[in-house]
């Protein structure tokens, strides 16, 4: 630029240029147009304001390079002024700000490899997997180590005591390729001695897995020996060999634990929270580590199954034929919510038998059953068995001389999901030898009407099994021959209701065999199934068995529901069910539309257009997609809560609450957009920060528009349409309240719930079963307090929380400044926990005075401050 003083004052053309991060390219990269504004007395933060109103395509997020080529952090932006950041010749640099740094990786002779998303102070071993998820291909099968900067090789065990920065060159690490090395992977314990190696010349070919999907899936179906080889010894998989999956508001640190244990055993282990970064899909990233990975492990606490991508995980890893390993927390077997899926599967218990008597013992009687607290002696001893177990899996699969199993002659039909590319949809999707077999699950107290849902599709050529059908054998003494649509309930059988009164039967205990028998009988109809008809009744939704079984068949068959009377339908069952795509028997030709779904269902995938539920789901997933691709990229909490006061400290609560997560400089406030709890906390928490001249990080987000009138909830146009508020950011997504309130909940990671009516409870409910913290101000009554069928398991104290903090959300003689700060700590607590699996200090980190304004400006959110922009 010319003399600083000359142009500056007036307006001027700057050329915005989208840097390709490269040092060695001294080129100035893609044009992306040009700006017309004043640079005198401008900062870096002004005109990256100037530059988010005049240029119609940018980056979701940017940082800019001064004229040296230096990069300038967002805190920064405030305290630089922007001509150090404009060239002599009127041109701006600004680079794609990602997530993660992008690291090169090179040759020793300097040639490109590639590049891969990762923290710069990660250590090498942590960095290796990240080489090996994304692009591990490049290497085909050989070894490779790290070469710091003087040229020295980084062995195997220095890899665990550097870091990317200790090797890193101009952006780059440097590694050499050994082609002739074989990967071996050996897991050595005290018990065991795994070694799991790739064959010389044998090359994973895709679509060549070997799937089955018989009745009897968890004591005979395995994937082949074969893939197992070569995946798991394969350096070039982009995957990782064992998945572990749990609840993360039960089993984060355990996970953690534990894959800290069988990484030292030498396993490459997925652990989502380490590997899915911020905005990318998070269904999609799930479904391809599953479906890459080769031992499934789940964490079977409490809520494990019971969460919406527990839930998925499990059944896709089911389908696929992973070896699964589950880690039982629980004291029974099997989990209740998936009790036909593990009705066979064998378990590693959490700690032995020995140790908890051992603790028993010396705890005096008392429980030693504390689920939150995972010692390190115990976590080494399941690592340890898994290790066992594998070996004792591959050494069986070896002595099959094919090297392959037997395909089983039950193929699992009419999966409704989208598999992963690399799954086999041909298997999956195969159809049934001779009639379409549909499956109907109801309750006893609906079998005449079960008859006549048989009676009717019978009638259509199909063929049809009721769940209320018993073929298997009962003690002879009480065989209850004389009624031959029979069917067991809960723990014991009760005789169903028939019109002839000669006919009196005693109920007949359930034992364990009998109900291992049931759920397998139930899953190899529920396979062979090309569609499942639930009839839905208020005793359906009140017996377990009707429930494990909509636990078994959601997201793994194509499900139709069908309600057979008015009644209240449970938080489970709208989760899985949902509300929408009802029949309902009490309208008039039902069987027409029924038949209708039906036979829709059952066409071939190639013929049958997209259902509404898929294509609700994809409108959904795209939703969440383009709210986070707006919203800053951590320490979101989303507010919840009634549109009005009715305990008498709400207010100031909320007040409290507002403040303190101010002083937190992690957080980012989001509301909802309504009065009330939101507009009273938000309003709290804007200008605390305004006075502290921090950061403002306040967001609303309301739907576009919505059918009913919320005048009186919120600031709502004459057409239905919603305004932006005077405060803060507001963004706009979803198509209704009730939409908003489902994206909000997969958007965001935690919920502070405050008061509230049946829609903040729905809205806890959603958090919850997207495995988000829900942080209930239990004093406050309401859904808070547990009204409106909240889910229970929300007061239950998060792993990493303080039990202290916790309480202090249901004292009432707590103050609310008490309160107040009891949420900031809890908040921190969970924003620790997620971000490095710690233990948190209990304590609220004072926040750094960042000068900043709120001044992101978008097409589809309006920033206003004080007013308008």
């Amino acid at each position: 630029m010319a003399d600083e003083g000359t142009g500056l004052s007036e307006d001027c053309l700057l050329g915005i240029y989208l840097s390709n991060g490269s040092c060695e390219s001294p080129s100035k990269g893609t044009c992306l147009g040009f700006i017309i504004t004043k640079i005198a007395q401008m900062t870096v933060a002004d005109l990256r304001n100037a530059i988010c109103v005049q240029l119609p395509t940018l980056p979701v997020a940017f940082k800019f390079q001064t004229k040296e080529g230096w990069p300038v952090l967002k805190t920064q932006e405030e305290a630089v002024n922007a001509r150090h950041v404009v060239s002599t010749d009127y041109c701006v640099i600004i680079q794609r700000l990602y997530a993660k740094p992008r690291i090169g990786l090179v040759s020793v002779d300097k040639k490109a490899l590639g590049f891969v998303f990762s923290e710069h102070n990660c250590c090498l071993n942590s960095f290796r997997d990240s080489i090996t998820q994304q692009i591990g291909h490049i290497f085909c099968g050989s070894q490779y180590i790290f070469v710091d900067a003087n040229g020295w090789p980084v062995s195997i065990d220095q890899e665990m005591q550097m870091s990317v920065l200790d090797i890193l060159s101009d952006s780059s690490v440097c590694v050499t390729v050994d082609t002739g090395y074989k990967c071996l992977i050996e897991c050595k314990t005290e018990e065991c001695s795994v070694v799991l190696s790739k064959p010389a010349k044998k090359l994973r070919r895709p679509g060549k897995r070997e799937l089955t999907f018989n009745t009897n899936k968890d004591e005979d179906r395995r994937p082949s020996a074969a893939d197992m080889v070569d995946s798991v010894g394969d350096a070039s998989a982009t995957s990782k060999q064992i998945l572990i999956s749990y609840v993360r508001a039960e089993a984060v640190e355990h996970a953690a634990s534990l894959k800290v244990a069988l990484t030292k055993l030498g396993f490459s282990v997925f652990l989502d929270v380490d590997e899915i970064k911020f905005g990318v899909d998070w269904q999609d990233s799930l479904n391809y580590a599953v479906s890459n990975c080769e031992v499934f492990i789940p964490l079977v606490t409490p809520r494990y199954g019971e969460t919406q991508w527990t839930n998925r995980e499990v059944k896709l890893a089911d389908v696929l034929g992973k070896f699964l390993l589950p880690v039982n927390f629980e004291e029974d077997w099997p989990p209740k919510c998936l009790a036909i899926q593990f009705a066979t599967t064998q378990f590693i218990a959490w700690k032995s038998k020995e140790q908890l008597a051992r603790e028993k013992s010396l705890t005096k009687g008392d429980n030693p059953c504390d689920t939150n607290m995972w010692d390190h002696s115990a976590v080494q001893r399941v690592a340890a068995e898994i290790a066992g177990r594998i070996k004792t899996y591959m050494r069986q699969q070896k002595m099959n001389s094919r090297g392959i199993l037997m395909r089983s002659n039950s193929t699992l039909r009419s999966y409704p999901a989208t598999l992963p590319r690399s799954s086999n949809m041909k298997i999956v999707t195969a159809p049934r030898e001779g009639k379409p077999l549909v499956v109907i699950s109801l309750h006893t107290k609906q079998m005449m009407f079960g008859e006549r849902l048989k009676n009717i599709f019978e009638a259509k050529g199909y063929e049809v099994w009721c769940t209320t059908d018993s073929d298997y054998d009962v003690p002879d003494t009480q065989r209850l021959s004389q009624c031959s649509n029979f069917s067991w309930d809960e723990d014991t059988i009760s005789p169903p209701v028939v019109e002839s009164p000669s006919v009196t039967m005693e109920p007949l205990e359930m034992t364990p065999e009998m109900r291992r028998k049931r759920r397998k009988q139930f899953q190899a109809k529920a396979d062979e199934a090309g569609v499942v008809i639930f009839v839905l009744s208020k005793a359906f939704a009140a017996s377990q068995i009707c429930q494990q079984q909509v636990f078994y068949c959601e997201h793994r068959k194509r499900c139709v529901p069908l309600k057979y009377e008015e009644f209240c339908m449970p938080g489970w069952m709208s989760m899985l069910i949902g509300t929408s795509t009802f029949e309902d028997a009490q309208r008039d030709s039902f069987d027409m539309t029924l038949c209708s779904r039906v036979e829709t269902a059952l066409m071939p995938i190639s013929k049958k257009s997209v259902s509404p539920t898929q294509l609700a789901e994809e409108r959904l997933s795209y939703e969440v997609s383009s709210l986070t691709d707006q919203m800053p990229q951590m320490g979101c909490v989303y507010i919840a809560g009634g549109t009005q006061f009715y305990y008498k400290d709400s207010r100031k609560i909320c007040e409290a609450i507002g403040k303190h997560l101010a002083d937190v400089e992690t957080v980012t406030m989001v509301t909802g957009g309504f009065y009330g709890v939101g507009e009273t906390l938000g309003r709290s928490f804007y200008q605390r920060r305004q006075a502290q001249e921090l950061p403002l990080d306040v967001w609303h987000v309301l739907p576009e528009v919505d059918e009913q009138d919320r005048s009186r909830q919120t600031r709502q146009n004459k057409d239905r349409t919603f305004k932006e508020l005077p405060y803060g950011t507001t963004v706009f997504s979803g198509s209704s309240v009730r939409e908003r309130e489902m994206i909000v909940a997969r958007a965001f990671d935690i919920c502070i719930l405050v008061e509230g009516g049946p829609g903040a409870a729905h809205e806890a409910e959603q958090f919850d079963w997207n495995d988000h913290i829900v942080i209930p101000i239990k004093v406050t009554g309401g859904a808070a307090g547990g009204k409106f069928n909240v889910p229970p398991q929300i007061y239950q104290v998060p792993q990493g929380v303080l039990a202290d903090d916790w309480s202090m959300l249901s004292d009432a003689t707590a103050t609310a400044d008490e309160i107040g700060q009891s949420v900031a700590r809890v908040v921190v607590s969970l924003q620790h926990r997620h971000k490095s699996g710690c233990s948190p200090t209990g304590t609220v980190p004072t926040p750094k005075k960042l000068r900043r304004k709120n001044s992101l400006t978008r097409q589809n959110c309006v920033t206003t401050e004080n007013g308008k922009t």
